[in-house]
């Protein structure tokens, strides 16, 4: 069964939201996605959440897909966003089976503070290097239970879907 759930987002740092929707969760290994809409968060999760939830089912079918994910490649040990056109095609090729109408936006990367600066510790900060993909496709169960692409404890990754 796959759950899904809305929560009202109580700040606006992506790690804080995910640690708000953790706390309905009693597991060791992250059962959930998410993503961040209008001052919301949409929760998925193969796990039943402590709060109020409602049961959902996987597409089967072709579907209009959104998703907002953070694409990267490692590079002499480092993650380095990916931006070629056809890199990106291929990348969600991966997750989504017969893409087509695909528009592919770039906006500017995100930065987050993971944790603030204490008297003997420095900040933690990052960027997350968003793509927006948008199309009609398959989903594939996998991708749309645990979403898609690094980052996902930052509400990316979550694949969005409605019929067409």
């Amino acid at each position: 069964m796959i759950y899904q759930f809305k929560l009202r987002a109580v700040s606006s740092e992506p790690y804080h939201w995910h640690k708000q929707i953790w706390e309905h969760f009693t597991y060791d290994c992250r059962p959930f996605v998410f993503a961040h809409d209008d001052g919301n968060l949409l929760c998925r999760s193969s796990v039943k959440p402590s709060c109020q939830s409602m049961i959902i089912r996987a597409p089967d079918s072709l579907v209009r897909f959104n998703v907002t994910a953070n694409v990267v490649v490692k590079q002499s040990g480092k993650r380095r966003p990916v931006t070629d056109m056809a890199a990106l095609t291929n990348w969600i090729g991966r997750y989504i089976n017969d893409v087509s109408e695909l528009v592919v936006n770039i906006p500017a990367p995100m930065r987050f503070c993971k944790r603030k600066r204490t008297h003997n510790t420095a900040e933690r900060s990052g960027i997350l290097h968003r793509v927006e993909f948008s199309g009609v496709g398959i989903v594939s169960d996998e991708a749309f239970c645990s979403g898609i692409g690094h980052a996902r404890s930052f509400g990316l990754g979550m694949i969005q879907c409605s019929r067409l």
